[in-house]
């Protein structure tokens, strides 16, 4: 399958790492096929995968697909 974004700039990363070796960067990534009721709600899901992306490794990247 296609590499997430992050793992094909890699290069770009290596050289951020030579720069500031003391940052990491998480994210969660979501794919909204369905939208939540709110726009808080929307932000809540997004917010949450972004934490257990933190709370597991650092320099990780997840994606999730929210269907409702």
């Amino acid at each position: 399958g296609a590499k997430p974004p992050i793992e094909r700039n890699s290069h770009v990363t290596g050289l951020l790492r030579e720069k500031y070796p003391f940052v990491s960067f998480s994210a969660g990534a979501v794919t909204y096929i369905a939208m939540p009721n709110s726009s808080a709600e929307t932000i809540k899901i997004a917010d949450e995968l972004m934490y257990s992306v933190k709370n597991s490794t650092k320099n990780g990247i997840r994606y999730s697909l929210y269907t409702g």
